[in-house]
């Protein structure tokens, strides 16, 4: 038995209806309907779905209509009656298409989306600029600062300035000044002589000077206090330190890369980050613009998170299909590269078989307004990915009502949305609110 999802329309206008809101990769077209041929609907469906494999059924199959069909862009043509074991054969022989079609798609967009360097996934504007710095900057021995919101990936530049380094051979020490308490930052920075404090018994080896001759990222550094600001800027003016306790001068050769999701020229101007310290690392900026600025990197990024989890789940996902992609583009991504590969893990997990589709993404928070791109935002219903994901977010909300025999409470918490919110979309979707 196939496990085909199957649509039914009436009419040629109830199909192209059908084809602007739902993804279809496979139409059955009869060549005599009362409103339009099935040559001329199939023109009209595949202005909408490009790559829609069509099939064409008649009556009267004649050679001269035949050559015409599969000239228009037919896959198969057959005449009634119709025999359905030649109807399940060529429908097989339809998703083996389909299926090869993807795979070519999707190799050329690996192949579109190589970068530079490998570490970094997407090849879209935003990040060109990004890449031509990274290859000037990369081998040239400066401190470098990268800004950008959560997520974007701050810690992944660092990680290929090092590797593309003349230091890449050295050690590579990451701190997070966010997670150690102002206490302890200047030890674990600097190190202590044994006897410091109460406590210190026996020397400590610094984080500096585990760097010398290598890299040190100094991340969220605007969580450092205004004491540690100032050791740290002469640390960075002489290229020295003192252990806690000590009184020797250690003279160290590291490079330094600073990295923060503040506005640090905020910061300077209301006296919570020192002047003088933002321009000595301010030598080179880098700055990484968030996902909602380089949609064109969403699916490649989401492909890339697929093949790591598919293979540590021990999925058999090939692709993401195409609603499913256009979910992802039109989604903000708040939380940018993190929260994609957190939703690509989910997703995995509930997905089967070898496509990923919209259902296993249906975490989403479904009332999210989306970007038009120009800055503002447009609500569900607005333009060709709203009434998509419009649709399916009506057909989710219909799944957890049968799933929960129409009982709303439970519906709604089962799309983890507020009783009150499941009210208005049932409203809003005609879903038989009295």
């Amino acid at each position: 038995m196939e496990n085909y999802q199957l649509s039914l329309a009436s009419t040629a206008t109830e199909a192209v209806q059908l084809a602007n809101v739902t993804q279809f990769d496979i139409a059955v077209l009869d060549f005599k309907m009362p409103d339009m041929n099935g040559l001329d609907l199939m023109a009209k469906l595949k202005g909408v779905l490009p790559n829609l494999i069509v099939i064409i059924i008649t009556a009267f199959g004649s050679h001269d209509l035949i050559r015409e069909a599969m000239n228009r862009g037919a896959y198969d043509f057959f005449t009634k009656p119709i025999d359905i074991h030649d109807l399940r054969f060529i429908l097989r022989r339809a998703v083996d298409k389909y299926v090869l079609l993807h795979e070519n798609r999707n190799l050329k967009k690996d192949m579109e989306y190589k970068s530079p360097f490998p570490e970094i996934v997407g090849n879209s504007p935003a990040l060109r600029g990004l890449f031509d710095k990274l290859e000037k900057v990369a081998s040239a021995d400066v401190d470098v600062l990268i800004t950008g919101e959560s997520g974007t990936g701050k810690e992944m530049v660092a990680n290929v300035l090092y590797n593309h380094s003349s230091r890449a051979g050295g050690p590579f020490v990451k701190v997070n000044c966010a997670a150690i308490p102002d206490t302890l930052l200047e030890s674990e920075l600097f190190g202590h002589e044994k006897g410091a404090f109460t406590g210190a018994e026996k020397l400590k080896i610094g984080k500096f000077e585990r760097a010398n001759h290598g890299v040190i990222l100094l991340d969220e550094i605007t969580e450092m206090n205004g004491f540690m600001q100032g050791k740290l800027l002469r640390v960075i003016q002489e290229r020295t330190i003192e252990r806690l306790g000590g009184n020797t001068p250690l003279r160290l050769d590291f490079r330094l890369i600073a990295a923060t999701n503040r506005d640090l020229f905020s910061a300077v101007q209301e006296e919570r980050f020192r002047e003088d310290l933002f321009y000595r690392l301010n030598v080179v900026p880098i700055h990484l613009p968030p996902l909602r600025e380089r949609r064109g990197d969403i699916v490649p990024l989401a492909y890339h998170f697929l093949r790591q989890y598919n293979t540590r789940f021990m999925k058999n996902l090939s692709h993401i299909s195409p609603e499913a992609e256009r979910m992802l583009e039109g989604y903000d991504f708040p939380g940018n590269i993190r929260q994609l590969e957190n939703m690509m893990q989910h997703a995995v997990v509930l997905s089967d078989g070898s496509v990923l589709e919209p259902a296993s993404l249906e975490f989403f928070e479904m009332s999210q307004p989306r970007s038009n791109g120009l800055g503002s935002k447009l609500p569900l219903s607005d333009g060709p990915i709203g009434n998509a994901v419009g649709q399916m977010e009506k057909d989710m909300i219909m799944k957890a009502l049968r799933a929960v025999n129409g009982k709303r409470q439970e519906a709604a918490k089962y799309l983890n949305i507020s009783r009150k919110s499941l009210y208005n979309k049932m409203k809003k979707y005609g879903l038989g609110v009295g």
